[in-house]
């Protein structure tokens, strides 16, 4: 298995004569470089400027894995995903927060850590207003107006919408 795959892949695999990706691609669009979001995925509908970016797109539908981790094995469609699994094992933290120096594995990671700092919560809940810096937050959240307790006290049998109250219970 080679740490890096191409394309070529791809277009091997075919189904009924044609090609993987001209199955999943319309007959009119171009094999070549193309203007801003002009070709588009057949099974979702998403835009892309250019062919080859579709045809990496493609392996979200398919479930193909060219990209395999050395160290361990793991497999990923994608080469970013590759490389952003790799710094599991280097410990690689490449982004920095410029206020406090913190460091992060993943841009995301260091983008949400910012919001401590600048108070910004850009997830707002649409029933009561109130804001979260973070989506999980908002989610478990909104087990409040919905009433769902998925989490339960096996000793007392209580439910709780937190696991951490279905811990402390007894």
């Amino acid at each position: 298995s080679h740490k890096y795959g191409n394309n070529n892949e791809l277009k091997k695999r075919t189904d009924h004569g044609k090609s993987l990706d001209d199955t999943l691609v319309s007959d009119s669009q171009s094999k070549t470089h193309t203007r801003k979001n002009s070709v588009q995925c057949n099974t979702c509908g998403k835009m892309f400027p250019y062919r080859s970016h579709l045809i990496t797109h493609l392996r979200v539908h398919t479930g193909e894995k060219l990209y395999s981790c050395t160290v361990c094995g793991k497999r990923f469609g994608q080469k970013s995903d590759l490389e952003r699994h790799v710094r599991i094992h280097t410990g690689e933290k490449p982004y920095s927060c410029a206020i406090c120096g913190k460091k992060f594995r993943e841009k995301s990671g260091m983008e949400r850590h910012v919001r401590i700092h600048t108070g910004e919560k850009p997830h707002c809940c649409s029933i009561c207003g109130k804001r979260f810096i973070q989506m999980i937050q908002l989610k478990k959240h909104m087990k409040i107006h919905t009433g769902e307790k998925p989490y339960f006290c096996g000793t007392c049998e209580k439910r709780f919408i937190r696991k951490i109250h279905s811990n402390l219970s007894v």
